[in-house]
């Protein structure tokens, strides 16, 4: 997929995080749980596919706060309070393959696997490059999550006879990525962004739909 750089508006940007939701939801894992084909070898590869992914969402957060123009007050704002809170969660990675038996080496002894660094590497750019942008990423995420994180949990927890507790990253996502998302639209709305800046959260939101797709696309296999 080619990205014509042109100008952007809010009302852009919110067609483009949609668009991004909806192709990232024709991921090969969704429709493996829709099936009730998923194993848990197939969890187990999401959780570890996923854990570096949380370990650097907190510090690329707060590279952004610090590196977002000082036009943009709310977001750096916004970015360094969202880094606080994220910095914690590859920690229920961890608990949830402990929890449900995983015997192999831990992630946190391995190198990402290359559909993750990927995605990391987008995000480091972003918050390196143009930090507003870090927020498309984070808007398709928070919006995938907070539309299928819960009700996914309640199909796995069913399907692999699970309980909450070893599900504890899907299932506390799924309440917070619906606030996190609303959250994200809210600063947008009251910053004033130029039309430059629009188009490049919908970039980051295209491309981070593409990023993750990947990622659960090879966890499905």
């Amino acid at each position: 997929m080619t990205f014509i750089k042109k100008e952007a508006s809010p009302e852009d940007f919110v067609q483009a995080v949609d668009r991004a939701v909806i192709e990232f939801e024709a991921n090969t894992l969704f429709q493996k749980i829709k099936k009730g084909d998923l194993t848990l070898r197939n969890y187990h590869g999401f959780l570890k596919m996923i854990f570096h992914q949380t370990v650097y969402a907190g510090p690329t957060f707060a590279v952004a706060g610090k590196n977002c123009r000082t036009e943009y007050p709310l977001i750096s704002e916004y970015l360094s309070e969202h880094a606080e809170e994220e910095k914690d969660h590859w920690q229920w990675v961890l608990e949830d393959l402990k929890s449900t038996g995983y015997q192999g080496v831990l992630p946190d002894q391995e190198f990402p696997p290359f559909a993750c660094q990927n995605y990391i590497s987008f995000n480091v750019f972003l918050a390196n490059e143009l930090p507003i942008a870090r927020l498309g990423t984070a808007a398709l995420l928070e919006n995938a999550g907070g539309r299928n994180g819960k009700k996914f949990a309640q199909i796995l927890a069913s399907q692999l006879k699970l309980e909450k507790n070893q599900l504890k990253f899907l299932f506390g996502h799924g309440d917070t990525d619906i606030k996190h998302s609303a959250q994200i639209f809210d600063v947008l709305k009251r910053s004033e962004i130029s039309s430059k800046d629009w188009a490049w959260l919908c970039y980051a939101a295209s491309t981070a739909s593409i990023l993750y797709k990947n990622m659960l696309d090879e966890v499905a296999k």
